[in-house]
């Protein structure tokens, strides 16, 4: 038989307390000890979570921050090599091809020449090239195609280019077709006239970096080709080997300046990318302070922590001890 009585009840309910206390600062503790974080922000910053708020507003916005830098630093990176594509298509009709044409020799000048088009389905592909589901060339346009087919392209070129009798009626043509509204702004450039957004490094500073395919140094390129693939091909009305030759040196002419108009691009998206980096940088360091200051107001001493989950590991023991003992206390054992 157990005697019970209203002092072992009492005492009974006063254990059961101090056990829930003791299990809920050993949690608590537990939760210390792996996270090195005290769980009572309120009380670790001494009732004033202001500065810790503000700290954690300014990671907060660090971390979007850093995110739209690095995808920046991605894109440009993407752009920086599509444009040295657009820049080796544009030297398909360089030097080697005008020099060909200034000696007049017509067999080098075709192969050079014939080059072209291969050439213009490279620089269109590069043109629309994509980083994730986003259009690299078509400015605000990021879901659409920078630029229509090559063949789609040349094929319009070509018809508006087959009545010409003479190199200037081709040449006049050709550039008809990079200026007139209803020409490549129409059924050649896919894009958007505004630019992409820019990047935001910092606070109401940003960079630009996105660059349109209807650029004018692009489009120089693109009409340096176009000429090389009218003199290659002919398909004139009045293509003969001398309106074909100046057509061609033309083209050649036009390619030493597209590809210096690309170098100089891509020095701006260079430039562009240091800014980047630099940014990418100064974030990370930002970051590692915001979190330095965050822990110095809410860390938890590693030894006090452990000091605290060992005390009350062994509280949780000894009250787990008695509970034992006194539910085992009776009548008979005490006679015993």
């Amino acid at each position: 038989m157990t005697v019970t009585g209203i002092p072992d009840l009492l005492s009974a309910g006063r254990t059961a307390r101090t056990l829930a206390q003791v299990q809920t600062d050993f949690t608590r503790a537990a939760e210390e000890l792996s996270t090195g974080r005290q769980s009572d922000v309120v009380a670790a910053t001494g009732g004033d979570p202001v500065r810790l708020y503000a700290v954690e507003r300014d990671l907060a916005l660090n971390a979007g921050r850093a995110i739209n830098v690095d995808m920046a630093v991605s894109r440009a990176a993407v752009t920086q090599t599509a444009l040295a594509r657009v820049e080796g298509a544009a030297n398909a009709v360089g030097a080697k091809l005008l020099a060909a044409v200034t000696i007049g020799d017509m067999t080098a000048a075709e192969l050079e020449a014939a080059r072209s088009r291969d050439a213009f389905e490279e620089a269109v592909s590069a043109l629309n090239s994509r980083f994730g589901d986003r259009s690299l060339f078509s400015g605000a346009a990021t879901d659409s195609p920078a630029i229509a087919g090559a063949s789609a392209i040349l094929s319009e070129i070509a018809a508006r280019a087959a009545p010409s009798q003479t190199a200037e009626e081709v040449i006049a043509t050709v550039d008809d077709y990079f200026t007139d509204p209803a020409g490549f702004a129409t059924t050649g450039y896919l894009g958007s006239t505004t630019d992409a957004s820019s990047a935001e490094i910092s606070p109401g500073q940003h960079v630009d970096y996105a660059i349109r395919a209807d650029r004018d140094e692009i489009v120089t390129a693109l009409k340096a080709l176009a000429l090389g693939v009218m003199g290659a091909e002919g398909g004139f009305a009045g293509a003969t080997t001398s309106t074909r030759l100046a057509v061609m040196g033309e083209a050649g002419q036009r390619g030493l300046t597209a590809s210096a108009g690309i170098v100089a691009l891509r020095g701006e998206v260079g430039v562009a990318e240091e800014r980047l980096e630099t940014a990418k940088i100064r974030d990370s360091a930002e970051r590692t302070f915001l979190q330095t200051a965050r822990n110095n107001i809410i860390s938890r001493d590693p030894f006090e922590a452990a000091t605290e989950f060992n005390a009350l590991e062994q509280q949780l023991q000894t009250i787990f001890e008695v509970t034992a003992r006194l539910s085992r206390l009776s009548l008979t054992n005490f006679l015993r």
